[in-house]
């Protein structure tokens, strides 16, 4: 089986550990997510196992930031670029993963942005919703700008 999956109630499952680094920083002892992505729709688990790659990346990433002293205002920023990211119909990913992306996905990203009127209503801020497509900054390139 994939690293970090496993079935439950017919789906496949992102399911870590937190390390014991990190474990004065974020409480949660295991971190448990769903993939949405359906055992019997992936038998071997390959389309899951790509879903809890990106997921761990995700985590990673956060618990870096923790431990780089970021509060809980970093983690509210990035569950809502997490969220936004997905309803923007992308997976969330740090903006240097971003950046390596072929020149079509970054574009897809642009267009996403685009705003309609009666959708600019519904957007709760342009920068939650340039993080979720592009991805938060680290403090040092923020530092280097």
């Amino acid at each position: 089986m994939p690293e970090f999956l496993t079935r439950r109630q017919g789906f496949w499952h992102f399911v870590r550990r937190v390390p014991e680094t990190f474990a004065a920083l974020d409480r949660r002892g295991i971190v448990k997510r769903t993939t949405h992505i359906r055992i019997a729709d992936d038998p071997r688990g390959v389309r899951a196992a790509r879903a809890a790659a990106q997921m761990n990346g995700e985590l990673e990433a956060y618990w870096q930031g923790l431990a780089g002293g970021q509060s809980a205002e970093a983690k509210a920023r990035y569950e809502a670029a997490r969220k936004r990211a997905r309803q923007l119909g992308f997976s969330y990913m740090p903006a240097a993963e971003v950046a390596a992306q072929p020149l079509a996905e970054i574009l897809a990203r642009i267009e996403a942005l685009i705003v309609t009127p009666a959708w600019a209503s519904a957007c709760r801020s342009a920068r939650t919703d340039f993080s979720s497509a592009f991805g938060e900054r680290s403090r040092v390139a923020a530092r280097l700008a």
